[in-house]
């Protein structure tokens, strides 16, 4: 996979039909608690690839830096052809690597597009923002996108997925995921979700509900999750090519029907031109096994 992506994507550059993004962010970290520095540390650091040329399918493929190992990996390579389509809709055959789209944490991996620094607790301790190898078949239009995938799965060979988004009206959006392992055992691998998003002028709600089964951290586990988050941010300086955006997340998960872990977010998202982005949050953690803490961090983004 990763040589045909390469040579891909090498190919089309060589054509001139090919369009090229990139991003990185540093991370400074400080533990309230103790007052203990988290240190400076690289985020994320990512390239990405595009095919522009006119026609019926495309191709996609990013590469990213692993700041633990050093290397380079694949985080993204994904063929899309075109097979009917319409005034307003499109049916759309991908397949390749992937960020699996369940709820709507998925659409904001990368951090130009997060408003807050870290994710939801909810996300981070179930779904874990699975990446995987698989196909979909999806359907775009005005009003409804649904995708129906097939997945190398988490616990067994191959997983079955689905999403579907509803624009009730242009300001309100809500919607629901699906996955599980194709195993009927009592081991099997499941999540469910429902999500929703509220976009208004200088106001914007969004949040979910996630269910999980034999899933903790994105891997196969003897635990059961419920787990939800609320998101409120507003433009208090909104442009077109900067901005100031205040955000703030309410994120709980318990596991196996009993409480476990909360997380009260407030942030602050300063958009200083069109390729910077400054952000600061402030972290209040609680846990029934902890005696919880908190932590303020500040992140540079660069991007082009």
């Amino acid at each position: 996979m990763r040589a045909a992506a390469f040579l891909l994507f090498f190919s089309t550059m060589l054509l001139g039909q090919i369009d090229v993004s990139a991003f990185m962010d540093i991370i400074q970290g400080k533990d309230l608690k103790n007052g203990s520095d988290l240190g400076l540390n690289l985020g994320q650091c990512e390239i990405g690839f595009a095919s522009t040329a006119e026609g019926p399918a495309s191709a996609e493929a990013a590469f990213a830096l692993n700041p633990e190992s050093g290397g380079i990996e694949l985080g993204a390579a994904l063929i899309s052809h075109e097979l009917a389509a319409g005034e307003d809709w499109s049916l759309n055959v991908d397949g390749g690597q992937f960020d699996v789209p369940f709820g709507l944490d998925y659409q904001f991996l990368p951090s130009p597009d997060r408003l807050l620094i870290t994710s939801p607790l909810a996300v981070e301790l179930s779904t874990a923002s699975w990446n995987t190898v698989g196909a979909d078949l999806s359907f775009y239009s005005s009003r409804l996108d649904a995708a129906l995938l097939l997945l190398n799965g988490i616990a067994v060979e191959k997983s079955l997925a689905a999403r579907m988004d509803l624009r009730i009206i242009p300001a309100l959006s809500a919607g629901a995921s699906w996955f599980s392992d194709l195993n009927d055992s009592e081991d099997a691998v499941s999540s469910f979700g429902v999500h929703g998003s509220l976009t208004l002028p200088f106001f914007n709600a969004a949040g979910e509900f996630i269910s999980s089964r034999n899933l903790y951290e994105g891997l196969a586990a003897d635990s059961s999750t419920h787990a939800f988050y609320l998101q409120l941010s507003r433009d208090l300086l909104p442009s077109d090519d900067q901005g100031l955006t205040l955000v703030a997340q309410v994120s709980m998960l318990s596991l196996n029907e009993g409480p476990y872990a909360e997380r009260w977010t407030l942030g602050l998202n300063w958009a200083v031109n069109r390729h910077f982005i400054m952000k600061t949050e402030y972290n209040l953690n609680r846990s029934d096994s902890e005696s919880g803490g908190s932590d303020l961090q500040l992140q540079a983004v660069a991007y082009f």
